[in-house]
């Protein structure tokens, strides 16, 4: 009997990885600014990503009632950067060190590589191909981020980390089984 190809593919990695790093990444900025108050989306929002979340949600005639749902992955860098006194201290801790700008320039590259992911015919058109080094550096940002993730989950004075979702798909592909392993496991 044939075996099923591997999940793990170079391009099947950076669309996990930058999915992983982008889900992530917004729980924590969103978790860590609802904790600065009821008022958090007016006060630390600035407008222009405020209005193009509602303009976002109008188009869609308000199928999703809360409005943050609409934010893409650099209107997190900006809220980070907007939102630095409440950052700044979690992504050091991290290893996102230096000013404001070269702790947060890590987000371009991802940024970069998750359209590229996320869009097959670009990748077609283009001849796109990640190389070994941009799954590297999404696996060392997706472990930074997993750790932000830890320290606002043990901040509420939890011990054990949930199993989730991702945490369960992050394993499965982590360790690359074929789909017929995985069933086996």
């Amino acid at each position: 009997m044939r075996s099923v190809p591997s999940p793990c593919t170079g391009e099947g990695d950076l669309y996990l990885l930058t999915s992983l790093i982008e889900s992530k990444l917004s729980k924590f900025v969103l978790d860590r600014l609802k904790s600065t108050g009821s008022d958090w989306w007016e006060q630390r929002v600035h407008y222009p990503i405020r209005k193009k979340c509602a303009e976002r949600q109008e188009e869609e005639k308000n199928k999703i009632t809360k409005k943050e749902a609409y934010l893409d992955f650099m209107d997190i860098k900006q809220i980070l950067r907007d939102n630095w006194d409440v950052f700044q201290q979690p992504l050091r801790l991290v290893g996102f060190t230096g000013s404001k700008d070269k702790a947060l320039e890590w987000m371009d590259r991802v940024n970069e590589l998750r359209r590229m992911s996320a869009h097959p015919v670009k990748q077609h058109v283009t001849g796109f191909k990640s190389s070994p080094n941009d799954l590297q550096f999404l696996r060392e940002v997706e472990q930074r981020v997993l750790q932000l993730s830890l320290q606002q989950f043990r901040s509420c004075g939890r011990r054990k980390w949930p199993e989730t979702r991702n945490t369960a798909i992050r394993r499965r592909w982590r360790l690359c089984l074929t789909p017929r392993d995985q069933i086996a496991a």
